[in-house]
């Protein structure tokens, strides 16, 4: 379904007070040649993909393959993109990270299959429960992140506990 008029993947999802998630998948590739790798900054998402309208009732999941720090056009879309999209998922480097930026939970993904000669070798993936909740009359989107992490003595994805002990840990946006 991508094409020059649509070069984005979008499909919506009803969250549980009826209001939608619209997930955007983005291409980082569109503009993209075989010396990528050699040094950062060489892809552009562009504006055309990568504006999301506001709209009442709609809330954004951004995927993106590649990072920020990837992007030639990295400042506009990062700006754009914290200011519409709840969650940010972002792929290619397979170290996970998860943090909260102003009302954006931003992932970096890992990789369930990392190159073994990665270090640290760490196949891992991410189970998301999202849902929103009312506190008076204020309404919150709340990202539950289960993260799993392969534990070869067992041989299989098992949780990867917070600091706190806990088996997921859940951002309130």
């Amino acid at each position: 379904e991508i094409s020059a008029a649509k070069p984005f993947v979008e499909h919506d999802f009803e969250l549980n007070d009826g209001s939608i998630l619209r997930i955007r998948g983005v291409n980082s590739t569109i503009v993209s040649f075989e010396n990528d790798d050699d040094g950062d900054n060489k892809l552009v998402v562009g504006s055309f993909q990568a504006t999301m309208p506001e709209q009442d009732g709609v809330e954004y999941l951004l995927m993106c393959h590649h990072p920020y720090d990837w992007l030639l056009d990295h400042d506009k879309r990062q700006d754009h993109w914290n200011s519409r999209a709840k969650i940010q998922l972002f792929g290619h480097k397979h170290r996970q990270r998860v943090q909260q930026i102003d009302s954006s939970v931003v992932m970096g993904a890992g990789a369930v299959q990392p190159s073994e000669r990665e270090a640290p070798w760490e196949p891992r993936f991410n189970v998301l429960n999202i849902s929103t909740h009312l506190e008076g009359e204020q309404r919150f989107l709340e990202v539950e992140v289960f993260s799993r992490v392969w534990k070869e003595e067992d041989q299989a994805f098992n949780p990867d506990f917070t600091r706190d002990g806990l088996e997921s840990k859940k951002y309130k946006l």
